[in-house]
């Protein structure tokens, strides 16, 4: 049976980051981050057999004679246990998950609701969309890359250099997940297997715009902080549109913190002390966060995002 990875970056399963995931149904991959999702109802399963056989356990030793000091590890053992074979069932696929089934390059699609098929390129354009990466995302999925691939080269997503320590890369948004643009990926959907041209490029930023359009805007003192669905704010910095409307009603250029897939904030560039809020409210924001991004603050220069320097 082979193995079930992670459906972005294809890095199998972490048995460490499963046994410290607060969330059972919720494991971010350790490479990349994303989220590999686990059906609501086998957690839920899981997490009751783990407190009864632990109780059962822990009733056992007492009647044994241990005391509670002494029983507490054959507790942990049991449990830990429970998890092992619960991360076994995730990395086999006896337990449904996103994770999706590899050959050691190329996910393997199963079964959805609405497959895309490999025959049909234009479904796939339908699908494809742009995601904000940083550098460090990059070395980090080369490296497992490097680890993990019989061709490195085809398996290396898709990038290019955005400004700041941020890159531009491409998903194809599956009914399981995102799985990262590659050019074994590309193949696979009939796409050009070369970088991502005019006319892709194009396709992706028209396919985050349904998800652009449900910009909400929120407030914390003078930090304006935008958010909307599909965990797709950051790739508004892609679109000058949205900023030239936002200039214009702040009447002046704004600065801007691109801190998260899920948020950009932005205060005006003739306000200092808004600034200085921002900065201090930069440096609190939680980078380990799996989907952070930059502390790095922006202001556009001719309609080029670079780094803010007063």
């Amino acid at each position: 049976m082979s193995e079930r990875r992670c459906p972005h970056c294809h890095s199998p399963l972490d048995f460490q980051t499963l046994v410290f995931s607060l969330n059972p149904i919720i494991i971010r991959c350790k490479t990349c981050s994303e989220s590999i999702l686990v059906s609501p109802y086998i957690a839920a399963i899981l997490v009751a057999l783990m407190i009864g056989v632990g109780y059962a356990t822990w009733l056992w030793l007492a009647e044994l004679g241990f005391a509670p000091n002494q029983s507490l590890p054959g507790v942990l053992l049991t449990s830990l246990g429970l998890v092992y074979a619960y991360y076994e069932g995730l990395r086999s696929g006896i337990i449904p998950s996103s994770l999706v089934e590899t050959d050691g390059t190329l996910p393997k699609q199963v079964s959805t609701a609405r497959p895309i098929s490999q025959q049909d390129p234009n479904e796939a354009i339908g699908r494809v969309i742009p995601r904000i990466k940083t550098r460090s995302y990059l070395d980090a999925v080369r490296a497992s890359i490097d680890n993990t691939s019989e061709n490195p080269t085809q398996d290396l997503p898709f990038t290019q250099p955005l400004f700041g320590d941020l890159v531009l890369a491409y998903a194809i948004d599956t009914d399981e997940g995102h799985i990262a643009l590659s050019p074994n990926t590309a193949e696979h959907f009939s796409l050009p297997s070369e970088a991502p041209g005019t006319e892709l490029k194009a396709a992706a930023e028209k396919n985050a715009l349904p998800s652009l359009s449900t910009i909400r805007q929120a407030q914390q003192g003078a930090i304006k902080q935008l958010s909307c669905d599909n965990h797709m704010m950051a790739c508004g910095v892609l679109f000058p549109a949205l900023w030239d409307q936002i200039e214009a009603n702040e009447e002046t250029e704004v600065v801007i913190a691109v801190l998260h897939r899920d948020h950009i904030w932005y205060v005006p560039s003739n306000n200092p002390a808004a600034i200085e809020e921002l900065k201090a409210a930069v440096e609190q924001f939680d980078m380990d966060d799996n989907h952070s991004l930059s502390r790095t603050l922006y202001v556009r220069e001719e309609d080029e995002w670079v780094e803010f320097d007063e």
